[in-house]
């Protein structure tokens, strides 16, 4: 029938989704957006300007989202940050209206850089909510378990 997968599909994001954290949703995010980046670098070579304008359309979007989630009472890095969503997000409409392949490229890499940027401080926040808790070791040589209590 059709439809089926779609049901299907819609309903495997929406428990994914709901079963991620922030930091996870973020880097979701972040992903996709590389991945239209992608797709619009693409159809840039191929002229499809239809598609490139579709594809850095739902860019845009992300970056608007992300800087709308943001909580400027937070402090200066969220002011830099929304700075910086926001610089993206003019160089995402710089490439979709003048067709500009460099303010493209230039998104792309300050996209990568801000994806590398969350996963290091992801990685960190979650090796430093480890500490103090007891995880368990294997051991291939022997059948006796062990705990390390990292700290």
């Amino acid at each position: 029938m059709p439809g089926d997968g779609d049901d299907a599909k819609t309903a495997y994001l929406r428990s994914v989704i709901e079963g991620s954290s922030k930091e996870d949703l973020l880097l979701m995010l972040l992903d996709g957006a590389i991945k239209f980046v992608g797709k619009a670098e693409t159809a840039f070579d191929e002229e499809k300007w239809d598609e490139v304008h579709n594809w850095l359309c739902r860019v845009q979007n992300i970056f608007l989202e992300l800087a709308l989630s943001l909580d400027l009472q937070a402090g200066d890095f969220a002011q830099q940050l929304a700075d910086i969503y926001g610089f993206i997000h003019g160089l995402l409409i710089q490439a979709n209206v003048d067709r500009d392949r460099e303010s493209l490229e230039q998104s792309k890499r300050l996209i990568l850089d801000i994806r590398q940027m969350w996963a290091e401080a992801v990685r960190k926040t979650k090796a430093g909510s480890q500490q103090g808790k007891i995880v368990p070791q294997k051991k291939a040589d022997t059948a006796a378990k062990s705990i390390n209590i990292t700290g």
